[in-house]
């Protein structure tokens, strides 16, 4: 539980410093986060996604994120919707990659 509010007081520092949804640092502390989920399970990228939309849209999520910062949870719906839009592409990235290699070694 420290390393999440670790990382959630990271990801303020980063809103402050006005870094953008996307930002190679975001996406670093994103990171993180998605790595602190999966000591509890293996989240999918829709899970991931939601997650995002729940901490700004539920009333118990906005209330946790409001104790480090009144605008993380908007800000936490708009850097995971980013990242998980780049783990997306690069997952359709690999697969079309996958897929030209199977079809140059089939034929």
């Amino acid at each position: 539980m420290a390393e999440a509010g670790d990382i959630y007081a990271d990801l303020v520092a980063a809103m402050q410093d006005d870094l953008p949804a996307g930002s190679e640092t975001v996406n670093a502390i994103l990171r993180r986060w998605h790595d602190n989920i999966r000591h509890f399970y293996e989240p999918t990228l829709d899970i991931l996604r939601g997650l995002g939309t729940l901490y700004n849209t539920d009333p118990a999520f906005q209330k946790t994120f409001r104790k480090f910062h009144d605008d993380l949870p908007a800000y936490l719906e708009q850097v995971v919707g980013a990242y998980v839009d780049e783990l997306e592409n690069a997952e359709l990235v690999k697969m079309l990659a996958d897929e030209e290699t199977s079809q140059s070694l089939n034929g």
